[in-house]
C-alpha cells in the first residue's frame, strides 16, 4: 500500500512539473487514456516513452528567399481582397493579435528576415492556434511522447494492424514488439511513410528514424478517411479538392502522398496562408505552389477565403478542425456556394460548443440545417480524437434519384 501511495506521489510530481493548461489538455484527449495508471492493471506491457527531439532549423536558401518573396507579394495582394470569408472568431482574434505580430511585421519587410524566421515556425508563436509550436518546454516531454505514440497506436489499430485496447484487461499491448515493428506495420498499412520532413525546426519522437510530431498521425488518418470516402462515393481519388482552412498544409501534404488528385486548393486566412504555402513549398518544391495573384499550373492553389467563389466546380469539399469556430456568416456562405459546386462534403470536425462564443460557435449539422439542400450520408466517431465526427455531406441535387 505505501509503494502505491509513493508511485502515485512520484507520478503526480512528474507530471504537474512545468504542466500548462494545454497539456492538461492533450493528456484529457487521451484515447488510451488508461495509460496513465499502468500500476492498477496485472497485466501490461511497458511502454517505454522516448524522447521528445528537436530539428535544427534549416539555413535559409536562396530557394527559400524567392519563394518568401512570392509569399509576401500574395498576401498583400489577399489583405487587399475583403470579403465576408475573412471574418474571424474572437477566439481567431485573440491568436492573431498576440502570436502573428511579428509574422505580419516580416511580411512587410526583405524576404530574407521572413525566410530566416518560417525555418523554425514550428518552435515559434508563428503556428499558436494550427500546432504546438512555443508550447514544448521541454520539462513536459512525457506528455508530448504520450499523446504521439497514442495517436499512432490508434491508427494502428484503426488499420487493424493491432488489436483495439479497451483498458479491461491487458493494456500497451500494441509495444510488445517494439516501437520499430509497430510503426513499419501501421505505415504498410496505411500505404505510404508517416515521416515528418524536417522543415521549420519540428519536434516530436523519433522511430527507427521516421520523426512524428503530435499531429501527424491524426493528418495521416484524416487524409486517408478522405481517400477512402472519395473512392466509395465518387468511385475515384483522382478529383480535384478544396480544403477549407488547411492549418499548416499537413493534412494535404498526406492527401498527396496517399492519392493522386487532379488538384488541391486551400482556402484560408492571409496570414495562414503564409504558412501553407512556406511548408508545401518548402516540402515539395515552389513550382508546386500556385499562390493568389499567380497564374501557375501547380499541384497546390493557396488562396484567401474570398476568392472561394470564383473558383470553378471542385470534386471535394474537405474542411478539418475549423468550421465550428467561423463566424456564422462565412461557414454558411462557404456551403451555399459549395451546394452547386461540389460533389461531395467530407468533415472532420469537433462539436463542443462555447457558452461564450470565445470557441466553437456551432456544429457542422447546424451550419448545414442553416444552409440546407445536402444530405448526410455517413457519420462516425473519430479513431484517433475523442468528441471528434467525420460526416459525408452530398448536395442532395447531385444525389440519385433528386
Amino acid at each position: 500500500m505505501l509503494r502505491t501511495v509513493k508511485q502515485l506521489v512520484k507520478k503526480a510530481i512528474e507530471l504537474t512539473s512545468g504542466f500548462t493548461w494545454h497539456d492538461y489538455y492533450l493528456l484529457r484527449s487521451l484515447r488510451h487514456f488508461w495509460w496513465l495508471y499502468p500500476w492498477a492493471f496485472s497485466y501490461r506491457t511497458t511502454i517505454r516513452l522516448p524522447r521528445i527531439e528537436r530539428v535544427a532549423p534549416n539555413a535559409a536558401s536562396d530557394s527559400s528567399v524567392e519563394l518568401c518573396e512570392r509569399i509576401s507579394k500574395a498576401y498583400r495582394l489577399a489583405v487587399e481582397d475583403p470579403g465576408p470569408e475573412c471574418d474571424v472568431s474572437s477566439m481567431w482574434q485573440t491568436h492573431m493579435e498576440a502570436k502573428y505580430g511579428r509574422l505580419k511585421s516580416l511580411l512587410g519587410g526583405e524576404p530574407r528576415p521572413l525566410a530566416e524566421a518560417l525555418a523554425s515556425m514550428f518552435s515559434s508563436e508563428m503556428v499558436s492556434g494550427i500546432d504546438t509550436g512555443d508550447l514544448y518546454r521541454g520539462r513536459n516531454w512525457r506528455v508530448y511522447s504520450r499523446r504521439t505514440l497514442d495517436d499512432l497506436v490508434s491508427l494502428a489499430e484503426q488499420l487493424g494492424v493491432r488489436r483495439t485496447e479497451s483498458g479491461g484487461t491487458i493494456i500497451g499491448g500494441a509495444f510488445s514488439a517494439g516501437l520499430p515493428k509497430l510503426l513499419r506495420d501501421t505505415e504498410a498499412a496505411l500505404g505510404c511513410s508517416l515521416d515528418v520532413p524536417r522543415i521549420g525546426a519540428p519536434y516530436g519522437v523519433v522511430i527507427d528514424g521516421t520523426l512524428l510530431t503530435i499531429q501527424s498521425c491524426e493528418y495521416a488518418y484524416v487524409a486517408l478517411r478522405l481517400s477512402q470516402a472519395l473512392q466509395d462515393r465518387l468511385g475515384t481519388n483522382a478529383v480535384s479538392v478544396l480544403e477549407i482552412g488547411g492549418g499548416y498544409g499537413g493534412a494535404a501534404m498526406f492527401v498527396a502522398r496517399l492519392m493522386p488528385v487532379a488538384s488541391y486548393t486551400i482556402a484560408d486566412l492571409p496570414i495562414v496562408n503564409v504558412l501553407q504555402a512556406s511548408f508545401l513549398g518548402s516540402v515539395f518544391g515552389g513550382h508546386a505552389v500556385n499562390l493568389f495573384g499567380e497564374n501557375r499550373l501547380a499541384r497546390f492553389s493557396i488562396i484567401p477565403g474570398t476568392s472561394v467563389k470564383r473558383l470553378g466546380r471542385v470534386g471535394a469539399l474537405f474542411n478539418e478542425n475549423s468550421m465550428p469556430e467561423l463566424p456564422l456568416e462565412a461557414s454558411t456562405s462557404y456551403l451555399r456556394w459549395a451546394r452547386e459546386n461540389v460533389q461531395l462534403f467530407f468533415s472532420y470536425n469537433h462539436e463542443t460548443i462555447s457558452p461564450s462564443g470565445k470557441g466553437a460557435i456551432a456544429t457542422v449539422s447546424e451550419i448545414v440545417g442553416q444552409v440546407d439542400g445536402f444530405a448526410r450520408k455517413s457519420r462516425n466517431y473519430s479513431w484517433l480524437r475523442p468528441g471528434y465526427t467525420e460526416e459525408i455531406w452530398v448536395p442532395t441535387s447531385n444525389t440519385p434519384g433528386r
